[in-house]
């Protein structure tokens, strides 16, 4: 803002030194003038007046350098302005984006809670797979050792009957 102030200030000033420089063109036109009508009686003064034009032509291009001057102030002033309103525009979304990211942290932290139980109750069902895997090897030794058993058993019963 402060910078914004001090080229307003700058273009107040430069539009008073433009205006200055206006009328002090006004006056060298009207000296011009004078200086026609006294052409046709004091020619010998021919290059006083090429000297006027002269310095006419100066203060034209003077005055034109200070306008475009001013012209590029208004320039940067705008585009100040306008990166201002952006800046000013980004701000007021900071508040949004804050909220954004902490539902976001809240929402992982669920979603981080909710994996823990769950790798939790993986665990205690790998525990239980693990152990009726465990009950079930050992079932399968027991049957095997019990399948052995009955034909021995059957062998001995058939030597038996025979």
């Amino acid at each position: 803002y402060g910078e914004n102030k001090e080229l307003e200030q700058k273009i107040a000033l430069l539009i008073g030194e433009n205006e200055r420089l206006n009328k002090s063109l006004g006056d060298n036109l009207q000296q011009l003038d004078q200086w026609k009508a006294k052409c046709f009686d004091l020619e010998r003064q021919l290059p006083k007046i090429d000297e006027l034009n002269n310095r006419v032509e100066n203060l034209n291009n003077e005055n034109d350098r200070l306008n475009k001057q001013i012209q590029d102030r208004i320039r940067d002033i705008e585009g100040l302005r306008t990166k201002n309103l952006d800046l000013e525009r980004r701000m007021n979304t900071i508040p949004e984006l804050e909220n954004k990211i902490a539902l976001l942290v809240s929402e992982n932290e669920r979603l981080n809670q909710l994996l823990g139980d769950r790798a939790e109750e993986l665990e205690k069902q790998k525990g239980k797979l693990y152990e009726v895997s465990r009950q079930c090897d050992q079932a399968q030794i027991n049957n095997n050792e019990l399948q052995n058993k009955l034909g021995l058993l059957v062998k001995e019963n058939e030597n038996l009957n025979n």
